[in-house]
């Protein structure tokens, strides 16, 4: 039997819950290298960290060649040499036509089935060698698929949710105080009603996440509540059992009274290890039962344990899976002679791409334009009005007319409100973070903005659908503005005064934080004390998006001056408005010392050589 040499393909997507995935994901593939395994990673994510591809805008990338997917597939063919084995750990963003011609031993994994199964593994899977379904009452389906190989694969457990220091001894014995503990969403609508009969047979129970009285539970005390909690009921929107806490809560001690029986008997021995249910009625007695008899509950919960830890660990889990391709292996590896699946497809979409590029109208040349497009001045005249009545009022504010002017005239704010609300669109420090958000990050979070003004960026993010906006800015004028645009455009956006240097109030569990143009604009400002002061309100994974001036600026001439004032004799100049400017090293070593990454970079080239810095909190090690 050959080695494998195994590429792992893993996603990159912002969450509160995980944290920083790219770092887990590298830690994981670490210990696997670590423990002698022959693996390496790689993103398969497009512009990370991001969503991936629904299959029609995956198939509509291929079928026109589209660049930024055709580059990935590059340096993914590059990535495969002197591999024989490739593993889509999350199944995105692989078309079906590439993967069928990868000359190495290719394996789809997906956990998102039923619920994803028509824009994710359906179109897809069936080209690949091996399939893992995570949701082992579906292995059946994609076997139904025409998929040649479909194999169970337990999701298993995430290290940072289980105590590993629990023993059997610690279940059996210790002791406890929760009766019942659930972290889980409860507005989903094909479990709502099941989880509301549950919280009114157990009014006191502790259950956090979305929808539920006590709200979210931090992520540092999660540990802290699963080696305290008795049972821990596990509810799924269809079939399973399919998500973590069918391995976490037994990990943890917990013992699990879950749905979808039948197939949970499969994962787990029934009445011995894990309980099972059928209907939310049985759920409701069964948890009664346990609570009433305690010794019952020790003795399956204390087993449940020892399987979870001991099958389902995160190594137990990868080793299985290595042994069922080890199985059904053919020997080949990859060489640079069978690796130009992309370069050639990319041949064969050249004309398809550049006319997608002009019909999207992308940035390409005038040369090309006048090639391909006899028209081109008609081409011209229709971009500029596309651009003046589209993407312009697309990274403006929608204000009615007039509106602005007269809100801080009546509260005699800034006169600079105006300016900023109409020039928006050129504005690029402002624009490029508020689109970098949009496209990266859910409509639900919870965006607070320090030294907001009188809430432009965030009206503007509240006419993009996000729906949870909280800002604070040191001048009441500036707030009353801001309260008063906001009622009238109908947003609901939280504002109050307050200083963003030494803030009295601020929301917790935030998980993008702003500070843009005025940092830098404070004598003696410190970023890493700014970092450090701001930091513990962000949930771990959380995001800090500020500008900075970077020390570049210290060369150019006249930089010690007013801007305003560079035309002006030198004894009329004020000191500059930029009092305070750090290099990307000096940024780098306060994120170091303050818990944080540099997640991306934005930049432009500019008269003043601002700098956008998208900090990702590092995950809090419990």
């Amino acid at each position: 039997m050959q080695d494998l040499k195994i590429l792992y393909g893993y996603s990159w997507f912002v969450s509160s819950a995980y944290g920083n995935v790219q770092a887990l994901n590298q830690a994981y593939i670490n210990k696997l290298a670590k423990i002698g395994f022959n693996v390496e990673g790689f993103c398969l994510t497009l512009n990370p960290p991001g969503p991936c591809l629904s299959f029609s805008e995956l198939d509509a990338r291929w079928r026109r060649g589209d660049r930024e997917l055709l580059n990935m597939y590059e340096r993914l063919e590059r990535a495969l040499e002197g591999k024989n084995v490739l593993i889509n750990s999350s199944g995105i963003n692989l078309h079906p036509e590439f993967v069928a011609k990868l000359p190495v031993f290719t394996v789809f994994q997906c956990f998102d089935d039923p619920e994803s199964s028509a824009e994710l593994s359906k179109p897809t899977a069936s080209s690949y060698d091996l399939c893992l379904v995570g949701n082992i009452a579906e292995v059946d389906t994609y076997r139904s698929w025409g998929v040649k190989h479909a194999e169970w694969v337990p999701m298993g457990l995430q290290p940072t949710i289980y105590d590993a220091s629990i023993s059997y001894d610690d279940v059996l014995n210790g002791n406890r105080e929760l009766d019942l503990f659930m972290m889980i969403d409860r507005t989903a609508p094909a479990r709502k009603p099941r989880l509301d009969k549950l919280a009114l047979a157990f009014p006191n129970a502790n259950f956090y996440g979305k929808g539920w009285p006590r709200g979210y539970l931090p992520n540092n005390k999660e540990l802290e509540y699963l080696r305290n909690a008795k049972i821990g009921p596990n509810l799924h929107n269809s079939s399973g059992p399919i998500n973590y806490r069918t391995f976490y809560l037994p990990a943890n001690g917990v013992l699990q009274v879950c749905d979808n029986k039948n197939y949970l008997g499969k994962i787990y021995e029934l009445n011995k290890e894990v309980i099972g249910f059928d209907s939310i009625r049985e759920c409701i007695d069964l948890c009664r039962y346990y609570l009433a008899h305690d010794e019952e509950r020790r003795i399956i919960a204390a087993n449940g344990w020892q399987r979870a830890t001991s099958d389902y660990n995160e190594f137990a889990v990868f080793e299985r899976n290595i042994q069922i391709i080890k199985n059904l292996i053919s020997p080949k590896i990859c060489n640079k002679k069978n690796t130009q699946i992309a370069v050639s497809h990319a041949k064969t979409t050249n004309l398809r791409r550049h006319l997608y590029d002009l019909w999207s109208f992308k940035e390409i040349g005038p040369r090309t334009i006048k090639r391909l497009v006899p028209s081109y001045r008609l081409l011209k005249t229709t971009w500029h009005n596309i651009y003046n009545n589209f993407i312009y009022h697309n990274h403006n504010l929608n204000l009615p007319h007039g509106l602005i002017e007269e809100l801080v005239s009546k509260y005699s704010a800034q006169s600079w409100f105006i300016y900023a609300a109409k020039e928006r669109h050129s504005r690029w420090h402002i624009r490029c973070p508020s689109e970098w958000i949009v496209r990266h990050i859910p409509k639900h979070s919870l965006i607070f903005e320090t030294g907001a003004g009188c809430g432009l960026n965030l009206v503007w993010l509240a006419q993009q659908g996000f729906t949870n906006l909280y800002g604070s800015d040191v001048s009441a004028q500036s707030i009353e503005v801001g309260r008063e645009l906001s009622a009238r455009l109908s947003l609901t956006i939280d504002l109050w005064q307050d200083d963003g240097l030494k803030p009295t109030t601020l929301p917790s569990n935030v998980d993008i934080l702003l500070a843009l143009n005025w940092t830098y604009h404070i004598e003696d400002f410190s970023l890493l004390d700014f970092l450090k002061l701001y930091r513990n309100y962000l949930v771990s994974g959380g995001f800090f998006i500020i500008d900075i001036v970077d020390k570049s600026y210290d060369l150019i001439k006249d930089n010690q001056y007013l801007t305003s004032d560079w035309n002006k004799p030198e004894n009329e100049r004020r000191p500059s408005e930029y009092k305070t400017r750090y290099s990307e090293n000096e940024v780098k070593d306060a994120c170091l010392s303050s818990g944080y990454i540099i997640t991306a970079i934005i930049e432009k080239p500019s008269k003043i050589p601002r700098v956008v810095y998208i900090l990702n909190r590092l995950q809090l090690q419990t």
